[in-house]
């Protein structure tokens, strides 16, 4: 039995301490953690994502403007006594639309809606009105309408949790339907048909938002 601790990766041919490689139990072969990395990434959409991010992250470590902006905004809400009413019209349709992106790309429209997120529904909506973002402002309606058939949304947090704390369908298969609608919306709204962050980005650079916008 060969017991070394050092072999060739397969794929890449480096040499990779065994403790932490990948072992293909079906090749007997040994694969090194950066390409079983990329060997799972081909085949898991979320994962190639995460590590595209990443690498972009390594190549350029310094937050971009918007990123900086967004930081920033989140930084004055959360420190004034008013929450995001101290932000100004512009800001706020900035703040609403990226809140609600970052949201949708997290846990899909039920989560939106659950989470704090849901208290600015209305400023969502005026601000996809603002930036003509058709398609994920119809998406939104839509899902209103199921969650929230006979009522606008409450702006109180525990009482929209009340509202939409659905039994899970296999409990309750008279829920399966409305689950399969939001499950279907918050699928189309993570394709971003409108590029929402491009959307922002104009948006800030129409109105200067941060200082090098007009760079972008």
């Amino acid at each position: 039995m060969d017991i070394t601790t050092e072999k060739v990766c397969s794929i890449c041919g480096k040499y990779v301490d065994l403790i932490g490689a990948f072992l293909s139990a079906a090749e007997k072969n040994t694969i090194c953690f950066d390409c079983s990395l990329n060997k799972l990434s081909a085949e898991n959409p979320l994962l190639n994502y995460i590590l595209t991010e990443q690498e972009k992250e390594r190549e350029n470590p310094s937050p971009s403007p918007d990123r900086m902006y967004w930081i920033a905004l989140v930084d004055k809400v959360c420190s004034a006594p008013d929450d995001f009413l101290c932000l100004s019209p512009e800001e706020l349709t900035y703040y609403a639309v990226s809140l609600f992106a970052g949201e949708i790309d997290n846990g899909g429209i039920h989560q939106f809606f659950t989470n704090s997120s849901g208290d600015i529904y209305f400023f969502v909506v005026k601000g996809l009105q603002e930036l003509n973002a058709n398609v994920t402002l119809t998406l939104l309606t839509e899902a209103k309408h199921v969650i929230f058939p006979n009522c606008d949304p409450p702006e109180d947090r525990i009482l929209r949790a009340t509202m939409i704390d659905w039994p899970d369908p296999d409990d309750d298969p008279s829920y399966q339907k409305k689950w399969a609608e939001i499950e279907q919306i918050s699928k189309q709204l993570q394709e971003d048909p409108d590029n929402l962050a491009y959307l922002v980005h104009q948006y800030a650079v129409h109105y200067k938002l941060f200082p090098d916008s007009n760079q972008g």
